[in-house]
């Protein structure tokens, strides 16, 4: 919510009441933030207010607006649609394309949520695309279709193939942004994966299809291992892997800096084929 909004002017007033405060856009001003994405949201509402009722957010703003986990620092722009192109501001993408379908959302107006994964997939890259998608499936009820009907109104439109390319990877069973890029990076590789595939006792991540070489990708759980919910975190998933390597699974974990590394994984992965991890 903005607490303190101050005009663009230059006058002394205004000057002393800008000092110290966080600039949501320009003219605009608030007392404090606690991150840079709150001060996101509160850029993508003061956008929104500033537009024709008609206007809606949509693509990643629409996203972050819905919780979805993003990766890396917010926007730099608000993407927006329901507007005809013209000059809304320095920060103000209006994406065009088909006309997309938009609701209510905590008081906004929002594109649905096929739309806000689709128009994700039109200006943000295929693994944060994937991200938003595998949320959206798991945490709204999105279905994979209702994406790919939104890429038959958008065909001939740019970014339209990243949109086929998110409807038909997308998979509800990530249950993590590293889960989803994880099944990107193998599935590139040209492996083909089952997520959380249940083996005796335990759920994996992924499982690489006709194998026993599992994959497992090391979040944020573990990250506070001094505490006793992080110390009683590692014990289980010692208990858990031993389970399955009993049971004949190699047990692959993967954390975020080696996603960067595919041919790495990709020879660790062909390391645990050679161990024999056939069934």
């Amino acid at each position: 919510m903005l607490t303190s909004e101050v005009s663009g002017d230059s006058s002394r007033p205004a000057r002393a009441a800008r000092k110290g405060s966080v600039r949501v856009r320009r003219g605009l001003y608030v007392e404090s933030v606690t991150d840079e994405w709150e001060r996101y949201r509160l850029q993508g509402r003061a956008v929104l207010g500033a537009l024709a009722p008609t206007a809606f957010l949509t693509g990643p703003t629409a996203a972050v607006m819905r919780d979805l986990p993003m990766v890396g620092d917010p926007p730099e722009t608000v993407f927006v649609r329901g507007v005809p192109r013209g000059r809304y501001g320095k920060d103000v993408k209006v994406v065009s394309g088909a006309n997309a379908a938009g609701e209510t959302y905590e008081g906004m107006r929002v594109a649905s949520m096929a739309w806000t994964v689709a128009d994700c997939a039109r200006v943000m890259s295929r693994r944060d695309a994937l991200i938003v998608a595998d949320a959206a499936l798991r945490t709204s009820g999105c279905r994979a279709q209702e994406i790919e009907t939104v890429a038959a109104h958008l065909a001939g439109c740019t970014g339209v193939d990243g949109v086929r390319w998110v409807a038909a990877n997308c998979d509800p069973g990530a249950e993590s942004p590293g889960e989803s890029w994880l099944r990107m990076v193998v599935t590139d590789l040209g492996y083909e994966v089952q997520s959380q595939v249940v083996v005796g006792n335990s759920r994996v991540d992924l499982l690489i299809r006709g194998t026993r070489v599992v994959l497992e990708f090391d979040g944020a759980v573990k990250d506070q291992p001094d505490s006793w919910q992080g110390a009683q975190s590692v014990l289980n998933e010692k208990r858990r892997q031993a389970e399955l390597e009993a049971a004949g699974y190699i047990v692959l974990r993967v954390i975020w800096d080696q996603l960067s590394d595919p041919a790495r994984l990709d020879r660790r992965i062909r390391a645990a084929l050679g161990a024999g991890a056939h069934p």
